[in-house]
């Protein structure tokens, strides 16, 4: 599956608030290990639209 760049965009100013709101004291330890996850989350997933494994493998079908 494949995300349009205004999404991955959206997804990555998403990831920094999260990882704003993970750093925040004012916020619950809770609050903020979940902001932290999810943070996490979306990066890896935006990191494996763009690792190289798979644009070798696109042109190799059978």
């Amino acid at each position: 599956m494949t995300t349009s760049d205004d999404d991955q965009f959206r997804d990555a100013a998403v990831a920094g608030k999260m990882i704003a709101a993970s750093k925040n004291p004012d916020l619950p330890p809770f609050v903020r290990d979940m902001a932290a996850h999810t943070a996490g989350v979306i990066i890896d997933r935006l990191s494996e639209e763009h690792s190289p494994e798979e644009h070798t493998q696109e042109g190799q079908a059978d």
